[in-house]
């Protein structure tokens, strides 16, 4: 098992509209768990559906499962008596490459609009990240105690070259891990961690006031933005640490260092 780190990093814009979000989360101790149709990688949360391997009762069982959680209520006799329908007619059986790309696009829909997710990261120093989630390192960074009751259950992102294969009668273990936790390549460099929830679903969440415990303002941040934040953190019943980002002056590395709140 991979130990997560000491600390957690989220970037986030700091003006207009998003700074009410910022203090959401600095004064009120609020998280926002997202749904994956709102992240940038349109791959996200998506699997292929390999081809069916599995005996005619494992497809059963698993149609019955999903029809039980997501189609209109039915006996027991009744699911039964459609999953033989399902096996018996090639319009509807997964093993039809037409029919299992249907399936996997409702999976990626309905996975995509109803899990929530909080992303995080290992690290506050990247030049991409304070690019593409911090409004061009104009925004912040939120710094969150790794080991804290918080963050005790982020699970770390794997990358790989080739999208993940599942079969339809996985477990839900193996389908969140393939799929929320399964991303392509080209994000390695986010180091991403993961706070899932799969059941309760995109929204607010809050947290103790002391897992979040600093604040790292962006390198081309504004003095309007440097002057909000430390309003928030005089506000806030436990100071944060602040620290102000710059960029390196003969390498292509962002500096950290802690300022005055």
């Amino acid at each position: 098992m991979t130990l997560p780190p000491k600390r957690f990093f989220k970037y986030r814009h700091a003006a207009g509209d998003t700074a009410m979000y910022l203090e959401r989360t600095v004064l009120h101790n609020e998280i926002y768990f997202a749904p994956a149709s709102s992240f940038n990688d349109p791959f996200d949360c998506t699997v292929c559906f390999a081809d069916e391997t599995g005996t005619d009762e494992e497809l059963m069982e698993n149609y019955i499962y999903l029809a039980r959680k997501h189609g209109p209520a039915m006996t027991d006799a009744e699911l039964r008596a459609d999953a033989e329908q399902m096996i018996a007619d090639p319009t509807r059986n997964p093993r039809n490459q037409t029919v299992r790309n249907t399936i996997q696009d409702e999976h990626a829909r309905v996975v995509r609009a109803t899990t929530g997710i909080y992303c995080v990261s290992e690290i506050p120093d990247d030049i991409l990240m304070w690019s593409h989630y911090a409004d061009h390192h104009r925004g912040v960074c939120l710094e969150f105690d790794g080991q804290a009751k918080l963050m005790q259950h982020a699970m770390r992102v794997t990358y790989a070259n080739d999208r993940p294969q599942i079969a339809q009668y996985d477990s839900n273990v193996v389908k969140l891990e393939k799929g929320v936790l399964t991303k392509s390549m080209h994000w390695k460099y986010e180091r991403e961690w993961r706070l899932i929830r799969y059941t309760q679903g995109p929204g607010i969440a809050t947290f103790r006031p002391e897992n979040l415990t600093g604040i790292i303002v962006g390198s081309q941040a504004s003095m309007k933005v440097i002057q909000l934040v430390r309003k928030l953190n005089k506000a806030r019943g436990v100071p944060l640490k602040l620290h102000k980002a710059s960029t390196n002056r003969s390498t292509f590395t962002v500096d950290i260092q802690e300022i005055a709140s």
